[in-house]
């Protein structure tokens, strides 16, 4: 986006919401012809508000506050270094603009919840906060005063949060929040920005996608359950992104497209997590898992390694009420399981935990020669 084009979007939102105030993102491609240093993306970029009398209509002045990216600059009169604003042909030359948002991504053990896309840093920051407490059980509006006044959250063991990212742990999962700053071109588009200063060019895509063959090129092996198994022993975050990536757009679509093309379309979902060559590997390891029948499929998942369990779902031997662990009385069986009472000595609590018998596998099978029989996978 054009800079006159950026100015002409902010006045006009100013216009007509001035209640509610747009974030946008300028990226400077010098700072005057007599500066060569070479600085990062974080370092060229900083962030503004439409909120700001240059772009709001019946100001007795004109002026545009920004804050560059790196935390170096904040504050700084952006209009009277702005080559198409007060800088002259000596001003800072603009090489990209556009409306700013912010993505919080919230991901657990077992899965990743839907991403939430919000048009103020404070306003995702709130929220990343706000969902800390629920799963936590904490004091939300103590929890943000405490970080408004210290811009910083720690209680070893338990609970952090900094400026972009927070975590949690609870008795049973490990929980993940991340604020990721996007470009926003448009509606259906969303482009996550390039801080490393590391430009997408010809030469690299192709060394990217030479490693990526099509599906027309490429015939992708149904995956067997010992890979399935090793998988989920060894890297269950892969195999579940994986899964994930299957179940949300099917078969069919998995195997019909190419795998740059599925890379590219998890950038927005799993690309604040993952490298581009860890996605390639996720979108690998589906397109092999796509070839299984959905039938095969929920026998890995119920005879493999791979633990799924949902968010507060009960855990063996841990208390429901405090997460203390148990001590366990009499027991009961059943004709399908049994049942052992249980006392909590953390919290006094008392119930009961149920077992029920599930088929595993055939174990020592010979045939009618006493033969020992091995079944292919």
């Amino acid at each position: 986006m054009e800079y006159k084009q950026l100015k002409e979007l902010l006045f006009q939102h100013e216009c007509k919401h001035p209640n509610t105030h747009l974030s946008a993102y300028i990226t400077f491609a010098s700072f005057g012809p007599d500066n060569k240093t070479e600085y990062p993306w974080k370092s060229r970029t900083y962030l503004v508000s439409s909120d700001n009398k240059a772009f709001q209509p019946n100001k007795g002045g004109y002026s545009i506050f920004g804050d560059c990216l790196d935390g170096t600059d904040q504050g700084v009169r952006l209009e009277q270094y702005i080559k198409e604003e007060h800088g002259g042909n000596d001003g800072w030359v603009v090489e990209d603009c556009g409306i700013a948002g912010y993505v919080l991504i919230e991901c657990y053990d077992c899965g990743i919840s839907t991403p939430k896309l919000f048009y103020t840093y404070s306003d995702a920051l709130e929220c990343m906060l706000s969902l800390m407490a629920e799963v936590g059980g904490l004091d939300a509006g103590q929890l943000k005063k405490d970080f408004a006044a210290t811009k910083d959250l720690f209680e070893e063991g338990r609970y952090g949060a900094g400026h972009d990212s927070a975590w949690l742990s609870d008795s049973s999962l490990d929980w993940h929040w991340k604020i990721q700053p996007v470009y926003i071109y448009g509606p259906l588009k969303l482009v996550f920005p390039n801080p490393e200063d590391k430009p997408y060019s010809i030469q690299a895509e192709q060394h990217v996608t030479s490693n990526i063959q099509s599906s027309e090129e490429r015939t992708y092996a149904a995956m067997k359950l010992d890979q399935f198994n090793q998988m989920a022993l060894g890297d269950p975050l892969t195999l579940l992104a994986a899964l994930e990536l299957l179940l949300q757009n099917g078969r069919s679509m998995i195997q019909s497209q190419q795998a740059s093309e599925l890379v590219s379309s998890c950038q927005l979902s799993l690309g604040a997590f993952f490298t581009e060559s860890k996605l390639c590997e996720i979108v690998d390891v589906c397109q092999r898992l796509a070839g299984l029948e959905t039938r095969a499929l929920v026998d890995y998942i119920h005879r493999g390694s791979l633990e799924i369990k949902d968010p507060g779902a009960d855990e063996k031997g841990i208390c429901p009420i405090c997460g203390g662990e148990l001590e366990y009385g009499d027991d009961e069986p059943l004709d399908d399981g049994g049942v052992y009472e249980w006392t909590c000595p953390s919290c006094g609590a008392t119930g009961k935990e149920g077992y029920d018998k599930v088929f595993d596998k055939h174990y020592s099978v010979h045939d009618g020669d006493g033969k020992p029989y091995e079944r292919n996978q």
